[in-house]
């Protein structure tokens, strides 16, 4: 049997663990500093993104009036519904504006809906044409399309169902996009 004397074991064992040492630094070249700056970076690409996800989503929100007019059959008109001011005019608004708040409870559009305001009760063949100004607030990148559809159906439904004390003639309903301008002026007026 050879015979190995212990300083050849000795260098055979120090060569071993320099060996062993190099190939620990060959297969995790990252020092600790270098991890913690990648995790940080990515961390802070994901908080930029989820912050401009938010934004589009909350802040990036814009006002959108409509326009919606429709007769009521089984009131008269009189004189005093010119005065937005008068008694008639408040209650009967206050009917009108409940009823439409109604229409879009339970729906997405809900939480949309910021107001709908009566602006004006005119003359209407056997009744009372209404003139209401609603405004939503959407994303802003939303389809105008597709929102005016949803907004539609959902009034033209609760305007064929039960809306006593009012009665509705549904074949005169319409509704119409207006711009900021309008709405405001109508509002105002």
């Amino acid at each position: 049997l050879p015979t190995v004397n212990a300083a050849q074991h000795r260098s055979s064992n120090s060569a071993t663990a320099g060996t062993n040492r190099m190939s620990r630094s060959r297969t995790n070249p990252w020092e600790p500093w270098m991890i913690a700056l990648v995790v940080l970076a990515i961390l802070l690409v994901l908080a930029t993104a989820i912050g401009l996800l938010v934004y589009f989503l909350i802040y990036d929100q814009k006002l959108f009036f409509y326009n919606a007019s429709f007769r009521i059959n089984n009131v008269q008109y009189q004189p005093n519904f010119d005065k937005q001011t008068s008694a008639e005019f408040r209650e009967l608004s206050r009917n009108i504006e409940v009823l439409i708040k109604q229409a879009f409870q339970a729906t997405p559009l809900e939480k949309r809906l910021i107001n709908a305001r009566v602006v004006r009760l005119s003359p209407g063949n056997d009744g009372v044409l209404a003139d209401v100004v609603l405004i939503f607030k959407f994303i802003a990148t939303d389809n105008k399309e597709i929102l005016w559809t949803n907004i539609y159906h959902s009034l033209l439904k609760k305007l064929k169902s039960s809306t006593w004390p009012l009665s509705i003639d549904t074949s005169s309903y319409k509704l119409s996009e207006i711009n900021e301008e309008s709405g405001t002026n109508l509002l105002n007026s």
